[in-house]
């Protein structure tokens, strides 16, 4: 995967030369697995009622409110590439932070995106329940629960993507020596309470797994 395809690693101004791109690497399948929900959950491959153009102006709305501009104008960006699918009511979200747009629908998804990300306490199952009861479908529902959950995640990798680019890459100090994990024992195979645990052969600790 290069930058260009990776959403955090273009905002956060990174290179295949950098060292915290390096480090993302170390660990390719999050990388690559964070892109592909991201495509999944913003692509326009999904069949579900909730448009493409919605899911981005909640998303943007997501960052807009956490104070992560960055992200946020990626996905007006994106938004508002989509020409007519972008209704007015999609519209006057992007024109007017906070707004209400009289949609019920779409009130009820940006009220549930704005309250999990302002007072999360508040968050709570009226509020997730305020959005089939508004019209939105139940798989629909389960699809903005999901895209909030993601967008919230992507928020702090970024956060923390950047923080490390500013820095350098370079970690403050040197890892500590991580002693070695004890062998896995299996609770079947564990001895009766008071006994003491004895070794497992090899070949035994393989079939415990």
């Amino acid at each position: 995967m290069t930058t260009a395809n990776d959403t955090i690693d273009r905002l956060a101004g990174l290179t295949d030369q950098s060292p915290v791109f390096a480090t993302r690497r170390q660990r390719d399948k999050v990388a690559i697995a964070t892109q592909a929900c991201e495509d999944l959950l913003l692509g326009d491959g999904l069949a579900d009622s909730l448009s493409r153009a919605e899911r981005l102006v909640l998303a943007s709305e997501q960052c807009r409110v956490s104070g992560v501009q960055a992200l946020a104008d990626e996905y007006r960006q994106r938004a508002e590439s989509l020409g007519d699918a972008l209704t007015p009511a999609l519209r006057t979200v992007l024109a007017q932070p906070g707004a209400q747009t009289g949609n019920a629908r779409l009130d009820a998804a940006l009220h549930f995106v704005r309250t999990l990300a302002l007072h999360p306490a508040e968050s709570d199952r009226a509020a997730l329940l305020a959005m089939p009861e508004s019209g939105l479908s139940i798989d629909d529902t389960v699809l903005v629960a999901q895209l909030v959950g993601f967008i919230a995640y992507q928020l702090r990798l970024f956060a923390g993507v950047k923080a490390m680019a500013e820095l350098g890459g370079q970690a403050s100090a040197p890892a500590a020596d991580v002693a070695p994990a004890a062998p896995f024992v299996h609770p079947a195979n564990l001895p009766p309470p008071g006994e003491p645990l004895r070794r497992l052969p090899p070949w035994a600790s393989a079939m415990s797994c």
